[in-house]
């Protein structure tokens, strides 16, 4: 009986192994930029991200370069190797208090991949 286990363990791991997925490239590699996407370029879907958070003497304050490192994870986890940044919100003042939030929104591209072998989440909708 225990033979017939690890026989079977060891054929779901061979299986396993025999599809061929894509390596995740790192977040660092995925271009940010204010431009339009390089041609050929497919969009999947808006993005938005935050760094700092809070009012006044109280949270953190967020950087551009905080919510870019975040924008870039998000599109990291779609499949997506470009963004584009459509709206920039700096944290500001207000009558109630000072904002801390920075706000980067863009839109995801994949360049160059076959629709076939985007992630499932990359898919527009």
């Amino acid at each position: 009986m225990r033979f017939a286990r690890h026989a079977a363990a060891l054929c779901f791991s061979l299986a396993a192994c025999s599809t061929s997925t894509p390596e995740p490239q790192a977040p660092e590699t995925i271009r940010v930029d204010k431009g339009p996407p390089p041609t050929g370029a497919r969009k999947l879907r808006e993005l938005k991200a935050v760094d700092g958070h809070g009012c006044g003497i109280f949270g953190t304050l967020g950087t551009y370069a905080g919510a870019v490192a975040k924008l870039r994870e998000q599109a990291r986890a779609l499949g997506a190797d470009y963004v584009t940044v459509t709206d920039v919100k700096e944290p500001a003042a207000t009558r109630e208090c000072v904002e801390k939030a920075f706000t980067v929104t863009g839109v995801a591209y994949v360049v160059g991949t076959e629709t076939g072998r985007l992630p499932a989440a990359a898919m527009p909708q």
